[in-house]
């Protein structure tokens, strides 16, 4: 079985490029466009996307038509994500393969993306162990639980942090030997803590989650600044309001007028408008009355705070489900 690519560019999607200098690579005008679109410039990085795919980019495909599927939903949208993403799988993006093998496809279509995706992970083993033993969990979970099970099992011992997120839901649904609620519950958490100690972005978040759910303000606090420090745009928003005095759940934490300003430099500056309008408005108004309440001392503190931030920091981006290139679970 194979596909023909003829061209599925509608009228509406003409591909103006965007600013690219000569030496800029296709994988860079890839990379340049997925991170807009994890910063909330949504309308930039369509472009960029647009001009990665016309330019043969398997990753463009795939983005793109997840993109395009999330803003423009239509008849003719369906068909043309479809499309985008058979040719990203027909390139060889794993993602677009692992979509179209896992997704409701016809039995014949989807058995060829089946046998595919299969061979895909089988050449993955060399490479990422933890992470293809994952997969394979997904790859079995609806038609071999047990087998399944002995995959998560394999990757759970490699610390891979998507496979602890699930056995840490798991635990809580009744796997393990637990015979009470509490023994459950903190083995449960204690998996999850184990995910966020490998540093992967949604673990974090989930497990800020849960010490937000079980009480423990301070624990959530420290955690959270780890996942602003990792660069998470919602993560640095919530540590500004915090530090400003609007406290939330975590109304413990210590105020600092000159780190949360500082924070809310960081959010104005690197997100956009295009998701979450009304977030950035809001903190833009935030900002402007915690600089009323802040002396030049404070302020001049507060620009040094931004370097350093700025410094330890590579990417500043929201972490949705497309961001990760590992078929994580979680869109938090």
């Amino acid at each position: 079985m194979f596909f023909v690519f003829i061209g599925f560019f509608t009228p509406n999607e003409a591909l103006s490029k965007p600013f690219i200098g000569d030496h800029t690579s296709i994988d860079q005008v890839y990379e340049n466009g997925r991170l807009l679109r994890a910063q909330f410039k949504n309308r930039e990085a369509r472009e960029y996307l647009k001009y990665s795919m016309k330019k043969g980019s398997a990753k463009g495909f795939y983005l793109y038509a997840i993109e395009l599927k999330g803003y423009n939903q239509t008849v003719r949208t369906d068909s043309n994500v479809y499309d985008y993403i058979s040719r990203a799988a027909e390139l060889g993006d794993k993602q677009a393969v692992r979509y179209l093998a896992l997704g409701e496809l016809s039995e014949d279509v989807s058995f060829f993306w089946k046998d595919k995706y299969f061979e895909l992970l089988n050449q993955l083993v060399n490479e990422d162990k933890g992470q293809a033993f994952f997969e394979f969990y997904l790859f079995y979970q609806h038609s071999d639980l047990e087998l399944a099970k002995d995959y998560l099992k394999k990757s759970v011992a490699l610390m891979h942090p998507v496979a602890l997120m699930v056995q840490g839901d798991l635990i809580m649904q009744g796997d393990g030997p637990y015979w009470f609620s509490f023994t459950r519950k903190k083995a449960s958490i204690e998996t999850y803590k184990q995910a966020a100690e490998t540093y992967y972005l949604p673990a974090i978040k989930k497990f800020i989650n849960i010490l937000d759910e079980i009480g423990d303000e301070d624990q959530a606090f420290e955690w959270l600044l780890k996942a602003a420090g990792l660069g998470d745009l919602s993560s640095i928003a919530l540590v500004a309001r915090t530090l400003s005095g609007k406290r939330g759940v975590h109304k413990y934490a210590p105020l600092s007028l000159s780190q949360a300003k500082a924070y809310y430099d960081i959010y104005i500056d690197i997100a956009g408008q295009d998701k979450f309008s009304a977030l950035y408005k809001s903190m833009l108004a935030e900002q402007y009355d915690l600089v009323n309440k802040m002396s030049d001392e404070q302020l001049k503190e507060a620009d040094q705070n931004i370097i350093k931030i700025k410094e330890n920091v590579k990417y500043f981006y929201s972490s949705d489900i497309f961001w990760f290139d590992d078929g994580y679970l979680y869109s938090l």
